[in-house]
């Protein structure tokens, strides 16, 4: 587990890649999965609503084209022979009757056989004497049937429910008032059919795996179902629902004891029955279950598949940017030498490209820092071999001892004193830099030395600002420029010179002035000077100006090519050397 969740590396941009692939991919897959699962749930619901409807539109055609049938019949046995026999019966004649009464049943006959589902045709007078093919028997015409047909229109024919006749017969019963002149009251036609015709005209329907079609009238009372009425397909609730009642077509869903179900219906135009289809819910569940479970196994499929393109994208983006980062934290351990392979020309590819110029340049910096360094210390050294020269060590010392000989004691020690530190601030323990301060303090001692060597032929001023004395300078910068101020500027004066030493804080750096009222320089003699300095021009010996070029190139060695030192001079007038030293504090 531990070693999943260290490749995981929650932090690591691969990881990053694969969240945000992962986010691109599976949030439209998922809004298209779930859009899809919906949009095939809808479609499925609909297509069950209109497969019912055109069920239900079926089975009303199908009853629509046997009772217009059997109005057709009815409409042709309307004849003479009928209405013969109603006017004789109506005038009790009983002899006239017996020939039309033969000739009726044979009729009756001829058409039963017509249609199998024909249980009998019946020939009823106003006072209840009927003919059929059953007989001659009185039918009661106090039955609402009769009355129905009594207020229906002339032509219009009557239905009725199925019901059980005096015969035990379950059968539905289609019939017409019969007018005519010749009668004094109205008779009656009455066409029986076996409600199997019902049966066979729904068994054949089928509405998922349990589902059913059934009838009832105009009340809400079944006219026709398809099972008993204690079966367990019987659903009361579904049956006498007041919706069914309210419109001629329409659907509704009911739940009924935790079962859910579909109920689409329709009004018959010829029969005046709601045809009812019923749809059991988990029949339409089962498919729409297959379509979860398929869409559930697309979804976990789409994602394998996305997080294995993911990481495989990931790993194909990641990898450079991994072979980089072990690159730069080999480099980072010291190994040079390390670069990193340019494999693709993208954007990493050209960022491993501006690495590999950046370690070229690195190294190349490192390498000219130690060349620097040596060369610092090779510059330092010939710097105190200039400053420690033989006859001014010589000098010194034969001073020294000419102020004891003279017993001038005081001015011995104090030479002695200011050579001792003169000499402790060269050293420096060793330092490449030092403060201001200690810089100033050596100066202060060289012109106590030279000011008595030379007689006191020049005067000194030194002028620094306090703030400026705990910054940062390389050491040993201003005892050349001061000597140079001695020997090419006052030394050979006629009068007094004068040599100041200043210093301050300008736009943010440090700037030391030498500056002497000397001999000076001429304009040609100071380009040419600052011409050196700044590699303008070059030099074929090197001794000249030795001690200036010493002093500027440890400058730029250790801050920068920024900083350094330039002349300013004018003949018989004097020389000013600017010191320009970056701000460190120590």
């Amino acid at each position: 587990m531990e070693k999943w969740l260290k490749w995981i590396d929650f932090y690591s941009i691969r990881t990053k890649m694969i969240v945000c692939f992962l986010a691109l991919s599976l949030i439209p897959l998922l809004i298209l999965g779930y859009l899809s699962y919906q949009y095939y749930i809808n479609d499925l619901q609909n297509s069950v609503n209109v497969y019912t409807n055109e069920v239900i539109e079926r089975v009303d055609k199908n009853i629509e084209t046997y009772i217009l049938d059997i109005e057709n019949i009815l409409e042709i046995y309307d004849d003479y022979y009928t209405i013969q026999y109603l006017r004789l019966n109506e005038a009790g004649d009983i002899d006239g009757i017996q020939k039309y009464t033969v000739r009726l049943w044979e009729t009756i006959q001829l058409i039963k056989n017509m249609k199998s589902d024909l249980v009998d045709i019946r020939i009823i007078s106003y006072k209840g004497e009927t003919i059929s093919a059953q007989g001659v028997y009185w039918s009661d015409v106090n039955d609402p049937f009769f009355a129905n047909m009594r207020n229906a229109d002339e032509g219009e024919f009557v239905v009725k429910s199925p019901y059980n006749d005096m015969f035990n017969r379950n059968v539905f019963s289609i019939g017409k008032k019969i007018l005519s002149p010749s009668l004094s009251e109205p008779a009656y036609l009455c066409i029986d059919i076996d409600v199997s015709l019902l049966n066979r005209i729904v068994n054949d329907i089928k509405l998922g795996e349990k589902g059913y079609v059934y009838f009832t009238d105009r009340s809400g009372e079944v006219s026709f179902f398809p099972v008993d009425t204690s079966h367990p397909k019987f659903i009361k609730e579904l049956i006498t629902n007041d919706r069914l009642l309210m419109s001629e077509k329409g659907s509704f869903e009911e739940t009924v004891k935790g079962n859910h179900y579909l109920v689409n219906f329709k009004q018959s135009e010829i029969t005046g029955w709601n045809i009812i289809g019923v749809t059991y819910a988990d029949d339409v569940n089962a498919d729409i279950n297959k379509i979860r479970q398929l869409t559930l196994v697309i979804a976990v499929g789409s994602l394998i598949v996305v997080v294995l393109i993911s990481v495989y994208l990931t790993n194909i983006l990641t990898n450079p940017i991994r072979d980089l980062r072990r690159t730069i934290k080999q480099f980072a351990d010291d190994n040079l030498d390390m670069r990193a392979q340019v494999k693709t020309k993208d954007e990493i590819g050209q960022l491993a490209s501006s690495f590999n110029e950046l370690m070229n340049r690195i190294q190349w910096l490192v390498q000219k820092t130690r060349d620097d360094q040596v060369k610092i210390r090779k510059i330092e050294m010939k710097a105190l071999q200039e400053l420690i020269k033989p006859h001014f060590v010589y000098n010194t010392l034969d001073s020294i001892i000419g102020l004891l000989e003279e017993d001038r004691i005081e001015e011995a020690l104090d030479l002695i004193e200011a050579l001792g530190m003169f000499f402790r601030t060269s050293l420096s323990h060793g330092k490449d830099v030092i403060l201001i301060g200690a810089e100033v303090e050596h100066i202060r001692n060289y012109f106590s030395i030279q000011k008595f060597r030379f007689f006191n032929k020049f005067d000194t001023r030194v002028e620094i600002d306090e703030a400026i004395l705990n910054y940062e300078t390389v050491k040993l910068i201003l005892q050349p420029l001061v000597e140079n101020a001695i020997y090419h500027g006052v030394r050979l004066m006629k009068k007094k010179g004068l040599i100041e030493i200043k210093g301050k804080k300008k736009d943010g750096v440090v700037i030391l002035e030498v500056v002497d009222n000397g001999l000076g320089m001429t304009a040609e003699k100071v380009k040419h000077i600052n011409n050196v300095l700044t590699g303008i021009e070059k030099i074929e010996d090197e001794n000249e100006y030795f001690g200036i070029r010493n002093v500027n190139e440890r400058i730029k060695l250790t801050y920068g090519n920024e900083y350094g030192i330039y002349f300013e001079s004018k003949q018989n007038e004097g020389t000013s050397v600017t010191v320009i030293l970056p701000i460190v504090e120590i």
